[in-house]
């Protein structure tokens, strides 16, 4: 995980957040955890970079779900950047292709 990023309220920060490791149940909570203050945040759009991960699982899914959601309620997106094609169609699959809105690869 990317845990040498710079906290939200850090001026270092630039460009897209880097999500490490794998994005399933087993790791879940850790990069909840990581994530949640960024959402919490007033950076907008928050960008999302995937290409580090191995792998998403359904909960990895549920989770950028909620990110968008709690970032939603508040009038900002989450974009995301660096998905792999099969992650795009599971997405679509899943009813959440509008996390794809902004999306690149």
């Amino acid at each position: 995980m990317a845990d040498s990023f710079p906290p939200p309220d850090s001026d270092s920060a630039a460009g897209p957040l880097l999500l490490e490791g794998d994005l399933d149940i087993f790791a879940i909570q850790d990069q909840w955890e990581w994530l949640a203050p960024w959402t919490a945040s007033e950076e907008q759009p928050l960008p999302l970079d995937l290409s580090g991960l191995g792998d998403i699982d359904l909960s990895g899914f549920q989770l950028l779900a909620a990110a968008a959601q709690t970032l939603h309620t508040k009038g900002h997106r989450l974009v995301l950047t660096g998905l792999k094609e099969e992650w795009r169609s599971r997405l679509t699959l899943l009813g959440l292709a509008d996390l794809l809105e902004g999306a690149s690869s």
